[in-house]
């Protein structure tokens, strides 16, 4: 009957408003994407030029035709909530997970920490201080903008999984158990973001 009909209607346009107004209350706001989207593309920028320092300052033509896996630095990934686009409204750390071509060590971390730095002053100065935590095998990017968003840069390499580190016993043990392997971002990714990670590899290469 028509009182029916206007009687679905009506609870249709009802729950409709109740799933917008949960959506409103969850989802980050325009300004926050945005924040999340410029640290993120600022990182991303930045390790590009780093990862041709740590190789040595090599020209650009023999960098571009090497092999990804041939590189120090082979690629930076988003993970977790970046990856999914599962931020929710308050949401302040970030994931990245940096893939290196032999086993990540403090020597390396340091390195790369202090050619971060130099490069994200270049690009946004005072925005942002950069830090390594050799006990969790990551750098520490945080924002001194009002979003004080910090991005997490975890380092590995397919190498935790299959081999022992040639490292020193002092590099070792400051490592630890903060290492996150190879193995680790398997299991929290699943096969299908390994498969994509492994083939779309080149075209996110640093």
């Amino acid at each position: 009957s028509q009182i029916d009909n206007r009687s679905a209607h009506s609870r249709v346009f009802v729950n409709n408003r109740l799933v917008m107004t949960k959506h409103f209350e969850v989802y980050p706001s325009s300004e926050e994407l945005q924040s999340v989207q410029t640290i993120i593309s600022h990182v991303e920028h930045a390790f590009k030029t780093v990862s041709e320092q740590v190789d040595g300052g090599r020209n650009q033509n023999a960098l571009d035709n090497e092999q990804g896996e041939e590189r120090v630095l082979r690629g930076l990934m988003r993970v977790g909530l970046v990856a999914k686009g599962l931020l929710l409204k308050g949401d302040k750390e970030l994931e990245l997970v940096l893939l290196c071509s032999n086993w990540p060590t403090v020597t390396l971390l340091n390195r790369a920490t202090e050619l971060l730095t130099k490069q994200l002053e270049l690009i946004s100065a005072g925005t942002y201080t950069v830090s390594p935590c050799p006990e969790e095998a990551a750098i520490f990017v945080k924002s001194t903008k009002e979003s004080a968003l910090t991005l997490v840069i975890n380092l590995t390499s397919p190498l935790v999984r299959t081999e022992q580190p040639t490292i020193t016993a002092e590099e070792k043990a400051t490592f630890g158990q903060g290492m996150i392997s190879f193995a680790a971002v398997w299991d929290r990714h699943g096969f299908f973001f390994i498969l994509y990670m492994l083939v779309i590899l080149k075209l996110t290469a640093l």
